[in-house]
């Protein structure tokens, strides 16, 4: 193996670079973005093809493969020092990189990023690659921004996606309550607009992450948000109800006008609001939220 001293003087130069700046610079963006699709990306199947280029694919898969094992065990190891180690050790210099020594003589230089407009600088890199499902990258965010860590790892994409329940199933496992916001929808409205009649809807969806069957996320469409909002948090939704008044004096009699009445299937989706830092509240003009 190569020697890794003038690599590391690189990694802790970048990490230094970070810290005094506290974000991440303009000029390293691309290459930031390049190098976390390298360690974050699904794994795609090698394509046959013939000739000189099939090689030239060949070795930069191989480079990547390399590369991605090498950033995700620096992830595994100390999540503070990843950012600077992609930025300064290429996959090229991956294949000779001798990453036991490195470790070994590796010592934390802690958190590089305090308060500033870097947390936001990852989410859209990661969104431009696609990878911001990714469990990796969330674990990266939670650990260098010391973020929330998720209720379940169905939030990531690594998930089986089930649809279609029966009616007579979501009102039994539910409730009535439950299974009559869910008939009124914008899904389930749109549907019956149409004369569509049917057992089975798209009202209802479950997640199931790869490695673990205990947890899931459950997400349900319904309809007369507000109105059921109320039945299973009272105190907050008079407080919500309110806010929303004071903003638009609209809001609170249309809600409970189709709580009443029942949405008007002309109705077309409206932006969402957020309330503070404890009430987050997606309002439509049909009244359709998600429950997870």
């Amino acid at each position: 193996m190569a020697s890794t001293k003038p690599a590391s003087s690189l990694i802790y130069q970048a990490w230094n670079k970070l810290s005094i700046n506290q974000t991440i610079p303009s000029d390293s963006l691309e290459l930031l973005g390049e190098r976390l699709a390298i360690a974050f990306a699904p794994k795609l199947k090698e394509q046959r093809r013939n000739g000189r280029r099939r090689n030239l694919e060949y070795v930069a898969q191989h480079r990547r493969k390399i590369a991605r094992k090498i950033y995700l065990e620096i992830l595994e190891k100390d999540p503070n020092i990843f950012l600077p180690f992609i930025l300064a050790v290429s996959p090229r210099a991956c294949l000779s990189f001798d990453i036991s020594s490195f470790l070994e003589q590796h010592q934390s230089q802690g958190r590089h990023f305090l308060r500033n407009n870097a947390e936001a600088i990852l989410w859209g890199l990661a969104k431009k690659h696609d990878i911001d499902g990714s469990l990796h990258f969330r674990k990266l965010m939670r650990e260098i921004f010391q973020l929330s860590p998720p209720a379940t790892e169905a939030e990531g994409k690594e998930h089986y996606s089930l649809h279609l329940s029966t009616l007579p199933a979501i009102r039994n496992a539910f409730g009535d309550v439950i299974f009559d916001a869910i008939e009124r929808s914008p899904t389930q409205v749109t549907a019956r607009a149409k004369g569509y009649f049917s057992e089975k809807t798209e009202s209802v969806w479950t997640k199931v992450p790869y490695r673990s069957s205990q947890d899931a996320i459950i997400s349900l469409e319904v309809g007369s948000a507000i109105e059921l909002a109320n039945v299973l948090f009272p105190i907050a939704t008079q407080k919500i109800v309110s806010i929303l008044s004071a903003c638009s004096p609209t809001v609170r009699q249309k809600n409970f006008s189709e709580a009443i009445l029942g949405p008007d299937p002309q109705d077309t989706p409206a932006t969402s609001s957020e309330i503070g830092m404890k009430f987050k509240v997606h309002m439509t003009a049909v009244a359709n939220s998600t429950l997870c």
